[in-house]
């Protein structure tokens, strides 16, 4: 049985008869190992404990004698026939010697019992001869040996021969439990204090204040504990609160501390993660590291991440936690997955002692990492702390040990000779050397070098604060941003998960998964092929500040060391036309042609805007988003390649097909190279008579622009609109401050679908929102007939009409109207909610849809015929428009018929139109007459009452003279006599329009004259004298 489980059982007994004393007042009497039985999980549970309370006195007796025999009995229960709490106690420190010794009570050793024994070999100073052979296992690895001695003492004292002496379970139990305790920090461990002070464990480290161990917990993770040496830690109250404040630190730069262990006789250990790959010290200066893999040569790239991300830890140790390291060496700076640092150690001076401080001290000083000035004061500071830290970078940059003197100097001193005799060179690092001698990095080695020479000055206030180190080092070597910041930093995108996309002649192209779940692409240049750093950074600057909706954007751009150069872009999930091209591309005319436009806007927009030439534009730089949408990249590449390079992307454009032919002979490309057979699918679009003449038209216009005579080729502006020419949005009374691909791509919502049509809600750039009514082509009659009544709707203008501001036509016989947005919605949508609206509102809605209707009827010889409750659409004073009223006109007779037929289920066809379909004035009246039923009702016409439409069932409330129940409730309850008189004006007037006979009903006009008679008022849009055309807000639509 190992150390945590007998513990475990000795604090569950402890537990258990404290609860039987202290809120039972039960006496056990009969205490025994016998008694304590185990569950699976080595759980103790105490039985026996009511028996005592049973037995006759002489049973008792029995009983006592018996545990006397076994060696339970306390001493004083010779002369005492009743057992209390004290004598209790003694068995229960009988049990914890039993765990402790692992003897049985039972056995004598030299005529002595258990506590006898155990007293004289402690007499003897033998005492890890009393400890369980098993335990001394542990004890040897250094992890329980204080929680042991910890516990025979108190096992001692509960087996004192005077009663007085021994402790209550109260008491007990808290020993037990307070003095080994586990304290979890920010997140807690899936641990207990047992498991890791009993895993399998080895040492990965010893040092001054301690020693360090790599465990392997249960479920297969691995920490790092270091136990700390109890002489050099102040007391547990000090080290409590101290480690409090320490345990809430957390920083990407800084090993956290995720929990303190308080054992027993000042025993102490801390809690961390583990990082495999150990110290700084250990992979610069040793041959393998911590765990046994050979150390590799460590390139600058690597060295600068670790310089600055140890500056960053301790600038925030120092600017935001007020705390100085004091012992800042390259041992306490550990490297993670990438070598990326994290300062460790950083609590050790807030928990030592005031002489322990000074003895760490004097290790510093032989290290070599000890700022000069603490050798006659010991009071450490930021500058002490800077003086570390350039150690540590000098170090990265020789690759020396600071504690290995060179002819007698210490590191800085050694350095600052080498460069007074203008040897500079042979201060770095051979493996550095290499790099620079590829004329890549000498400049960043000179400047670092320079800033750590100025870290070790031995005056205090010429060394700069931590953050000021870290922000030369971030210019040294640095992300930078463009329009729009990145939320990371350079290190973020070095270490990303990534998943390599592309490789091309000019990079390699990589998709990173950043920490807040966005998607960047990243482009690493060829460094080759590019200029060099200042070149490539002025050039730069200007491609970053590039915005188009057409191009790719250069988000930010990163110069390393090594020449390193990379490109932040933006993601684009699709992936380039090259993918489709190559995979057999399936997509419609309309994809195509969005492509088309979109390549050729961008374009235009580098040439005329920008005076920048592609020069490499192929399919593959043509990336596409979400709808296909193309966005031209690598439009930045010919700006920072050297000239060599250059000359061998054309030919490889050459190969690929791309390249303009006067370029074989001079390399100077322009605007004309960068402008320079039906796929089956268009074929069939083609055939059904609806894209011929725009696949034509698109055709003739690439021949134009391949020609080999560079002044036949057009410009790309001019390419641009002759591809919206082919492919346009026409425009009507208003032309709209928007193109085609601005209301196809708007951020949408639904608003409804019919057997038809689908309506959105569109919200455009500049705010404003618009009403897209998407038509079914199969639906609609051809684009000529289409065309020839859109040119008759369009001059199509009344306050009660809800106009068509514009119509597209794209391939594919897709059709799109473009209308006001109306926030109100439907009246269909009040009328099957309840209608909740006044008698002035009502009346103002009846007036104005006959005032719409009329004016279609007389103005415009136009029959509605679909007129009902949903197309009569409100604005935000609830004045009604008629919408709908050119879909007859632009529907084919099949699903003219059909609609004809939904009319019927929806209770507004006039019932002439079920025998025959000829439409005319009086069968749209008839529904205006439903339309004002509803209003005066409140009924929905679309719901049957007791299988009676509407109408019918009107007539049959005024037939039964119960005409007052026709009225809706809210018009009953505010009715005055006026109203009533107008209600009952206005209810004639309606069953008049629906009258079965045609010849009955009144002319819309009529209609609209006594509406106007019966409430002279509130006119529905428009005064009674205004009969025109009336200016339209730009505004939107809901249904």
């Amino acid at each position: 049985m190992d150390w945590p489980t007998r513990m475990m059982i000795a604090r569950g007994m402890a537990r258990g008869l404290a609860y039987l004393h202290h809120d039972k007042f039960i006496i056990h009497g009969n205490l025994t190992a016998s008694n304590i039985l185990l569950d699976e999980q080595c759980n103790p549970k105490i039985v026996d404990f009511g028996l005592f309370r049973l037995m006759t006195d002489d049973a008792k007796s029995n009983v006592m004698a018996a545990a006397g025999t076994l060696g339970y009995l306390a001493p004083e229960l010779e002369n005492l026939e009743t057992a209390n709490r004290k004598t209790d106690m003694y068995s229960l420190g009988i049990i914890l010697l039993e765990l402790v010794t692992g003897k049985s009570p039972a056995d004598r050793t030299n005529g002595m019992d258990l506590p006898q024994w155990v007293a004289s070999i402690i007499k003897k100073e033998w005492t890890s001869d009393v400890f369980d052979r098993k335990l001394m296992q542990d004890a040897a690895a250094g992890t329980v040996w204080g929680e042991l001695v910890h516990t025979l003492k108190l096992a001692l004292q509960c087996v004192d021969p005077s009663p007085s002496v021994r402790p209550d379970a109260r008491e007990v139990l808290r020993q037990l439990e307070q003095e080994s305790k586990l304290v979890h920090f920010v997140e807690p461990l899936a641990c207990m204090a047992n498991d890791l002070l009993c895993m399998p464990n080895n040492i990965i480290g010893r040092s001054w204040n301690g020693t360090v161990y790599q465990v392997s917990l249960k479920d297969g993770s691995v920490m790092t504990i270091k136990w700390l040496m109890r002489e050099n830690i102040k007391g547990h109250n000090e080290f409590e609160a101290e480690a409090e404040v320490l345990g809430k630190i957390r920083h990407p730069n800084l090993l956290p501390l995720r929990a303190y262990y308080m054992g027993p006789n000042r025993c102490k250990m801390l809690v961390l993660d583990y990082m495999p790959k150990g110290s700084l010290s250990v992979f610069l200066h040793d041959a393998i590291d911590s765990s046994g893999a050979p150390n590799t040569l460590m390139d600058w790239a690597t060295r600068m991440i670790i310089a600055k991300g140890t500056a960053r830890g301790l600038a925030y140790l120092h600017d935001d936690m007020s705390i100085i390291h004091v012992y800042l060496t390259a041992g306490s700076v550990i490297l993670g997955e990438g070598s990326y640092p994290k300062i460790a150690d950083f609590e050790v001076h807030s928990l030592m002692t005031a002489d322990a401080k000074s003895k760490a001290l004097a290790d510093m000083d032989k290290l070599g990492y000890r700022a000069p000035e603490l050798s006659k004061v010991e009071e450490a500071n930021e500058k002490t702390d800077v003086y570390s830290l350039g150690i540590i970078i000098l170090e990265l940059l020789t690759g020396k040990c600071p504690m290995n003197r060179t002819d007698g100097m210490d590191l800085p001193q050694w350095v600052a000779s080498i460069i007074k005799e203008e040897r500079t060179s042979e201060v770095f690092d051979r493996k550095l050397m290499r790099d620079a001698a590829a004329g890549t990095v000498w400049d960043e080695l000179i400047d670092t070098l320079n800033l750590a020479l100025q870290c070790v000055d031995l005056s205090p206030s010429v060394r700069p604060k931590a953050r000021e180190v870290l922000q030369q080092l971030e210019q040294i070597w640095k992300l930078v941003h463009f329009v729009e910041p990145l939320t990371c930093t350079a290190e973020d995108l070095l270490y990303a998960p990534r998943k390599k996309i592309g490789t091309s002649w000019n990079g390699t192209l990589f998709k990173m998964l950043m920490k807040d779940g966005s998607e960047m692409t990243f482009k690493c240049l060829m460094s080759e092929n590019m200029k060099g750093h200042n070149e490539f950074k002025a050039e730069a600057v200007v491609l970053g500040k590039i915005r188009h909706p057409n191009l790719r954007a250069l988000r930010a751009y990163y110069m390393g060391p090594n020449g390193c150069k990379m490109l932040v872009l933006e993601h684009m999930p699709k992936g380039s036309l090259s993918n489709y091209l190559r995979g057999g591309l399936i997509m419609d005319w309309a994809t195509r042609m969005t492509i088309a436009k979109g390549t050729a806007r961008g374009l235009t927009y580098l040439h005329n805007n920008m005076s920048i030439i592609h020069v490499y534009l192929t399919s593959g730089s043509v990336i596409l988003g979400e709808g296909s949408y193309p966005k031209i990249t690598d439009f930045e590449v010919s700006r920072l390649m050297t000239a060599d390079a250059k000359s061998k992307a054309l030919a490889e454009l050459g190969k690929q097909g791309y390249r303009a032919p006067e370029l074989s002979k001079v390399e100077e490309a322009n605007e004309k190279t960068d402008v320079e057979v039906f796929d089956r699918k268009l074929m069939r679009d083609a055939a059904a008579g609806s894209v011929w003449d725009e696949l034509i038209d698109t055709l003739n216009l690439a021949l134009q622009c391949v020609h080999l005579s560079p002044s036949v080729r057009p410009k790309a502006r001019e390419v641009l609109q002759q591809l919206e020419q082919i492919w346009k949005l026409v425009y009507f009374v208003e032309p709209l401050a928007c193109t085609a691909d601005d209301l196809l791509y708007a951020p949408r919502a639904i608003l409804g679908k019919g057997r038809v049509d689908t309506a959105f809600k569109a919200l455009l750039k500049d705010g404003s929102e618009m009403k897209l009514k998407f038509l079914m082509s199969e639906n609609m009659k051809g684009h000529n007939e289409f065309k020839a009544e859109a040119e008759v709707l369009d001059k199509i203008r009344h306050p009660n009409l809800l106009a068509l501001r514009a119509y597209y036509m794209a391939p594919n016989r897709c059709i799109m109207l473009v209308l006001d947005y109306m926030p109100k919605g439907s009246l269909s949508c009040y009328l099957s909610g309840g209608l909740i609206m006044d008698w002035a509102t009502r009346m103002m809605i009846a007036k104005g849809t006959a005032r719409g209707l009329a004016y279609l009827h007389d103005e415009m010889s136009i029959i509605h015929v679909y007129l009902t409750a949903r197309v009569i659409i409100l604005d935000k004073q609830f004045n009604p428009k008629i919408a709908d009223f050119e879909l007859s006109r632009l529907m084919n007779a099949d699903n003219n018929s059909k609609l004809l037929v939904d009319m019927g289920k929806m209770g507004y066809r006039a019932p002439e139109l079920s025998k025959v379909e000829v439409v005319n004035t009086k069968t749209d009246v008839y529904s205006l007459g439903v339309i004002i039923l509803g209003l005066l009702t409140g009924k929905s016409p679309e719901v049957r009452t007791n299988s009676m439409d509407l109408p019918q069932w009107v007539e049959c409330k005024v037939k039964e003279e119960r005409t007052n129940e026709v009225f809706d409730l809210m018009l009953q309850y505010i009715a005055t006599d006026i109203v009533n008189e107008e209600l009952m004006d206005t209810l004639k007037l309606a069953l008049q329009c629906v009258d079965p006979s045609p010849s009955v009903r009144p002319k819309a006009r009529e209609v609209l004259r006594r509406l106007e008679q019966i409430s002279p008022g509130s006119d529905g849009g428009v005064g009674p004298s205004e009969e025109g055309h009336m200016p339209l807000p730009a505004g939107g639509d809901k249904e």
